[in-house]
């Protein structure tokens, strides 16, 4: 996915577009997609 994070005041940042073929129905992020962003930031703050 290719992340960055940064950090500002003790809060952790990352900006991300999905491109549309991630999208799984109209306007819908699909359900993969997103615990793929969640196992990204895991494996940050662990």
């Amino acid at each position: 996915m290719k992340l960055e994070f940064w950090e500002d005041g003790g809060e952790l940042y990352a900006e991300w577009e999905p491109q549309p073929h991630f999208v799984g129905w109209e306007n819908v992020l699909h359900g993969g997609i997103q615990a793929t962003l969640m196992e990204e930031l895991a494996g940050l703050i662990i």
